[in-house]
């Protein structure tokens, strides 16, 4: 099963891990070079050996879009889970952040900072995405 990190399609660029906790992953980036940032997720399949989660092509795991009318209501969700505290283990994070285990606040930081980067970047660019793509 890969970490978010570990999944890198070429179509994405300048990935950020906003939530990866072995099941669910969540990242913002830019998708095919667009001028704006989108939501990629996947479930990873957890603890299943060989696994490559969903979604994928053959054997090469891939992010799904999620489309940008989503994007704010996920993040808003995200936020929540994280302000309460609930957070990954911190094999996840580690996994999902290619870095040394750390404590839960650390983890919990670290997301939640994120998503909240991204919440930010969605309000100011949700104008400017055109009705065809999802936009207002």
């Amino acid at each position: 099963m890969p970490s978010a990190i570990q999944v890198q399609p070429k179509d994405w660029s300048e990935i950020t891990v906003l939530y990866d906790d072995g099941y669910y992953s969540v990242i913002w980036g830019r998708f095919r070079r667009r001028p704006f940032k989108n939501m990629g997720v996947r479930y990873n399949e957890g603890d299943k050996p060989g696994g490559i989660g969903y979604p994928s092509l053959g054997k090469y795991p891939l992010w799904y879009v999620e489309p940008p009318i989503m994007v704010e209501p996920i993040l808003l969700g995200l936020q929540k889970k994280l302000q309460a505290g609930d957070v990954a283990s911190a094999t996840d994070v580690a996994r999902a952040t290619d870095t040394a285990e750390s404590d839960p606040d650390s983890q919990r930081t670290f997301y939640l900072r994120n998503v909240e980067i991204a919440l930010r970047q969605t309000r100011q660019q949700v104008d400017s995405i055109p009705a065809s793509l999802g936009g207002e």
